[in-house]
């Protein structure tokens, strides 16, 4: 017969409340997919955040090297790749300069060379073997200049990768 379908071994006649139900059910299914697929795409996102902050980690540093060449270091971050590293000064106190360089922390060796940088420098220092040190632990040297007499802090982040 037209208009039946059979539901569970027995034949329904397609009444119009019968209708209803099955728009309802299948408005139901649709709309628990939508809700799946939404939070999939969210949960991606999310995901592939977290995997690039955990490949580019940055931390805030402020220091005050004392003047007259003194050295003051940031605590170590492990390399995550083979990009540069990132210097993002917020200031340097007095409008002076001081330079930064990236050192292997277990050895205390140079593995960039010396950068300039003053109040809101973005400096990428590039390694001289980035390859080599994947994995290790890196630190930042900030030195005042040779001459400079004066203390001067500085404060901003900095990352063994770029960020």
């Amino acid at each position: 017969m037209k208009g039946d379908f059979k539901k569970g071994g027995r034949f329904i006649f397609l009444s119009p409340e019968n209708i209803f139900e099955g728009e309802i059910h299948m408005k139901k299914s649709i709309m628990k997919k939508v809700i799946t697929g939404l939070t999939m795409c969210l949960l991606m996102v999310g995901t592939s955040q977290l995997v690039a902050m955990a490949s580019t980690p940055s931390t805030y540093y402020s220091l005050t090297p004392a003047g007259l060449s003194d050295i003051k270091y940031t605590g170590s971050l492990n390399k995550g790749d083979t990009t540069s590293a990132r210097n993002k000064n917020t200031a340097v106190q007095g409008g002076g300069s001081l330079y930064c360089r990236v050192q292997y922390q277990t050895d205390g060796s140079d593995q960039t060379s010396n950068y300039l940088f003053t109040t809101g420098s973005n400096i990428s220092m590039d390694y001289f073997h980035a390859s080599q040190y994947v994995g290790s632990p890196m630190r930042m040297a900030v030195q005042s200049q040779t001459f400079d007499v004066y203390g001067r802090n500085a404060y901003g982040y900095w990352s063994p990768d770029n960020f």
